[in-house]
């Protein structure tokens, strides 16, 4: 099965069809952990380097603003925003976990189809 197709499984109808389809989507990741984290830690390494200390730019969120023209106070307001809201995130997949019948929501879950009613529900 290729990426698409597993993609799709992932918003089955059936729980176990969805954590395998999520299960083979990662397992790669899993598989090749330890070269992706050297990856990632050196991306990381030379960013904070060449912007950081090279450029002189005051964090690395500031680079990435500044190539999408945006300001920083812009970037912290979202963000702050973000984390006083948070909880209304997590209250809708309780609610979510609760409508399909579950005490908590699996990762596998997060896509899982819901109902016309329970769509109504929670967007109430």
């Amino acid at each position: 099965m290729n990426r698409e197709q597993l993609t799709t499984l992932v918003r089955s109808k059936k729980a176990k069809t969805r954590e395998a389809a999520y299960k083979s989507l990662f397992s790669k990741y899993g598989e090749n952990k330890g070269v992706t984290g050297e990856i990632y830690q050196n991306i990381v390494l030379n960013w904070r380097d060449e912007g950081i200390g090279m450029r002189g730019f005051s964090s690395p969120i500031m680079i990435r603003n500044i190539s999408n023209n945006i300001d920083n106070e812009t970037t912290k307001t979202l963000l702050n925003v973000c984390k006083k809201n948070s909880k209304i995130f997590q209250k809708y997949f309780l609610q979510k976990a609760k409508l399909l019948g579950m005490k908590k929501l699996r990762r596998y879950d997060l896509y899982a189809p819901s109902k016309s009613k329970i769509k109504k529900k929670l967007l109430l």
